[in-house]
This record gives structure tokens, C-alpha cells and sequence, in this order.
């Protein structure tokens, strides 16, 4: 009996052993599940919830692209967005066709979008197509380029677009003897700028060289128009923010009389992205566009007296005047910034119709854009009654020159002291000034005296003022 009840004790000792290690065990193992969730930091949203982004957001790290919708093909290969400048965002959409582009617009429209402005049927003469879409505060400007097979979509909040874009036929001089003309005015000093007067006597200015330039040029616009009055310029166009082709502006802020010799309707520019200005060294590019451009609203007067409006030129636009238009045929986010050879690259690209007869208006475009313009237009496109050589005549390539087609007459707008634009400047640039005289049948610099071409316009038939200044060579 006694071995028994000893043998039952050591049972039940060992049984509550047992019990007393599975409790510890058991308690260690929840230790080590519970201790984690006790020392971690409370879970963030993202962690919690997966972010889901709707739109074209998958391909782009900018919110505004939340709610811009995506087209209907899924095979589409887009671009990851990137800020453009002004307020704008850009996707591009590769190896789209025409249908795709009408498809997109219709997809715009289903969700709710508003149809603001389209270039028409033709698009600018069938090789670029471009409409604007608005949804509360939300804009996507939408561009086809035909021959590079590429769908542009921009997404902006700051858009205002000119009443321009669309024709007043109303308006226009029914004169017979009103003519449109081309005055490229002799400069005191290195610049750029020379303006149209349209048959109602009213200016199409782009660029104005230096201030030093600006009471020279607003005295010789007053001998353009009746006593009595001041010129009143419809529009200015500022192609990029180098200071000897918009510190004409400047001398308005610095300079109040000046303001009263002058009505200003609207300025048009272009704000190329902040990037731009970093890789280019941080030259006087996106300085004097902020300083300047955005700004000459507040020190410059319309004719009512009210300031300018100030329009961001978009690619595909056309603008209406009294017998002209102004299509703009490139904008510099065609071309990426990391491929830009100098701030140059930030000029905008021009076409002026006058009496059915091309002006192409190119600024200072550089290797880079001229390259991307060329391929974007057939080279009949580029039959040219007036060619403004770029950069003052400096940046002009075989290579590009190769593509362009007809051309009347060449012209460089003012004298350059670096090396090369005037007839009088052949010193270490001579093969490119033969080169830019071989181009068209006549070729002429502001430098020599100011020159006037009046339309339609026949080759020999420019008057010449007497020459004023004289630029040291």
C-alpha cells in the first residue's frame, strides 16, 4: 500500500512540473508576441492603407495629375511627369495617332471636362493639334505633334488664355491701301527686337533688346503713328528672358515717363521650368523672367489704363490680329532641359503670316530646339518670305538650314559685337555668314540703318533709313 501512495505522489509532482513549464513557455511565447506590438510606433496611414492613386497619378509624383484621367488604350507608354514652369505639368504619351488624340478628347468630355479652345480641324497646317479642357480649377491642354507621333497632356491651375485665339473679323481694316509692315529698327547697342505694324496702325512687338534701346525705339514708334497720339502695342511677345532681348522691359520699371509713351494691351511669354535655369549655370534666364515677365503687369498701362494681361504662350496656339496671325509652332518643353546646349534653348518659335507670306520668327533657338522644330514640320512648311536667322545669326547649321525650304530673305536683328550677325561682322565667322547670305536672294542686319519691309512683300523692295548708330565691330 505505502509503495502505491508514493508512487501516485511523484505522479502528481511531476504532473504539476509539467503544468508549470507549459505555463512558462506558454506565457514567453506570448511575451514574444505581444512585446513587438507594445515597443513599435503606432502604424502611419500609408502603412495601414495601401495609397491609391487614380488618373495619370501612377505616373507622376505631382497631385494635380490625381484627376486627370488616363487614355482608353492600356498599352499607351507615358513619361513620368515633370514641372514645366509656370504652374504647368507635362506627360507625354508616346507613339499615339491622330485617333488616339480625338479619342482622348472624348474621354476628357465624358468626365466631365469643358472644351475652352481647340486650333480647329487643320490644327496648324495639319502637323500640330491642340485643345484646352477645364473642370473647376483644373486645366489639361492637350497637344498632338503629328510627325514625332507624340501626344503632349499638361495639367495646370493657372491658365488664362488671350482673346486672340479666336478671329474678329469685325474688327479688321477693310482699307484698301491699309498694309501690314516689318520694321527691323536699328539698334544703339547688342539686342534684339523689331516689331509689325498691322493696318490699323496698332504694334506686334517681340523682344526689344537692352533698355538702353527703349526711348530710341518708343520715339521711332511715334513717328508711326497721327499726331496727337501714342502707340498702342496689341501685343508683345517676350521669346525668352536674355536681357538684350527683354531688358527693353525693364527700363519701365526704372524709368516712369517712359510709361505714359506707350500702350501695352497684352505680353505674351514663356516660363521655362526652374530646372532649366539650374542647369544652365543660373545666368540671367529665369532671373529676369520673374523679375520682369511676370511682373510687367504692375508697371506698364494699356490704353484704358488698366495693366496688361500676361498670357503663357502654349504649343499649337494661334493668334488673331488685324491681318496677321501668330502661330506658336515650339515651346521648350519639347525639349528636355538636361538636353539644352545654353539657355538659348528657352526661346519660343514663331510663325507670322502676313498676306499669306511665312515670317518665322526663331529668337535665339539653340542646336537642341532647332532640331526638334525641323522634325516636327514638313520642310514646305518652311517656305519663308523673311527668315530671322537665329541668335543674331550666330546659331544658324547647315544641318538645319538643310531642312527649311524656300527662303526670300534673311534677316539678322542687330549687329553683333561677339562675332557675327551684320554684313559689316565677318571677323571670325565668315564661312556662317556666307552661309546664312547663300540662303535667300537678299540678306540685311539692322545694323546697317533701319530696314522696312511692307507686305506682300517682293524681294528689292525694302526701304532703308539712314543709319543713326554706329556699333563697333
Amino acid at each position: 500500500m505505502r509503495g502505491i501512495h508514493m508512487s501516485k505522489k511523484k505522479k502528481a509532482i511531476i504532473l504539476v512540473i509539467i503544468l508549470a513549464c507549459v505555463l512558462v513557455i506558454g506565457a514567453g511565447i506570448a511575451l514574444a508576441l505581444i512585446l513587438p506590438k507594445i515597443t513599435k510606433p503606432a502604424p502611419t496611414e500609408t502603412e495601414t492603407e495601401e495609397e491609391v492613386r487614380t488618373g495619370l497619378g501612377p505616373h507622376s509624383e505631382f497631385d494635380i495629375f490625381l484627376n486627370v484621367p488616363p487614355m482608353t488604350r492600356e498599352d499607351v507608354v507615358y513619361t513620368d511627369a515633370e514641372e514645366v514652369g509656370g504652374g504647368d505639368y507635362l506627360i507625354t504619351a508616346e507613339n499615339t495617332t491622330m485617333d488616339d488624340y480625338r479619342d482622348y478628347l472624348s474621354v476628357l468630355e465624358k468626365e466631365g471636362f469643358r472644351k475652352v479652345y481647340d486650333n480647329g480641324e487643320q490644327g496648324l497646317e495639319g502637323f500640330v493639334y491642340t485643345a484646352d479642357y477645364q473642370k473647376d480649377d483644373l486645366w489639361v491642354i492637350v497637344s498632338y505633334i503629328v510627325n514625332l507621333k507624340r501626344m503632349n497632356i499638361t495639367a495646370t491651375e493657372k491658365t488664362v488664355l488671350s482673346d486672340r485665339l479666336k478671329r474678329d473679323e469685325s474688327a479688321e481694316t477693310k482699307a484698301k491701301d491699309a498694309k501690314t509692315s516689318l520694321h527691323l529698327y536699328e539698334f544703339e547697342s547688342v539686342g534684339m527686337g523689331f516689331f509689325f505694324q498691322l493696318k490699323n496702325g496698332h504694334f506686334i512687338l517681340f523682344d526689344g533688346g537692352t533698355k538702353v534701346e527703349l526711348p530710341h525705339m518708343l520715339s521711332y514708334m511715334q513717328t508711326l503713328v497721327p499726331e496727337g497720339e501714342i502707340p498702342v502695342i496689341d501685343a508683345w511677345f517676350i521669346t525668352h528672358a536674355h536681357s538684350d532681348h527683354m531688358g527693353f522691359l525693364s527700363g519701365f520699371s526704372e524709368n516712369r515717363n517712359y510709361v505714359n509713351r506707350v500702350a501695352i494691351e497684352s505680353i505674351y511669354y514663356c516660363d521655362p521650368a526652374e530646372k532649366a535655369d539650374v542647369i544652365n549655370g543660373g545666368a540671367d534666364g529665369v532671373t529676369w523672367n520673374l523679375k520682369y515677365c511676370n511682373t510687367a503687369s504692375d508697371f506698364v498701362l494699356a490704353s484704358d489704363g488698366t495693366h496688361p494681361e500676361l498670357y503663357r504662350t502654349r504649343l499649337g496656339e494661334r493668334y488673331y490680329f488685324d491681318g496677321l496671325t501668330a502661330d506658336v509652332i515650339y515651346t521648350p518643353e519639347l525639349s528636355p532641359a538636361e538636353e539644352w546646349d545654353t539657355f538659348n534653348s528657352a526661346s519660343i518659335v514663331v510663325m507670322v503670316t502676313v498676306e499669306d507670306q511665312k515670317v518665322l520668327v526663331t529668337a535665339d533657338a539653340d542646336w537642341s530646339s532647332q532640331l526638334i522644330y525641323t522634325e516636327m514640320y514638313d520642310k514646305d512648311y518652311f517656305n519663308l518670305a523673311v527668315y530671322q536667322a537665329p541668335h543674331h545669326g550666330i546659331n544658324v547649321y547647315r544641318q538645319i538650314t538643310n531642312r527649311l525650304g524656300t527662303i526670300d530673305t534673311v534677316f539678322y536683328p542687330a549687329q553683333v559685337v561677339s562675332g557675327g550677325a551684320g554684313p559689316a561682322s565677318f571677323t571670325g565667322r565668315k564661312p556662317q555668314n556666307a552661309h546664312l547670305m547663300s540662303l535667300a536672294e537678299e540678306s540685311f542686319a539692322a545694323g546697317d540703318g533701319t530696314r522696312i519691309l511692307t507686305f506682300p512683300y517682293e524681294v528689292g523692295s525694302s526701304e532703308l533709313l539712314p543709319k543713326k548708330f554706329n556699333l563697333e565691330q
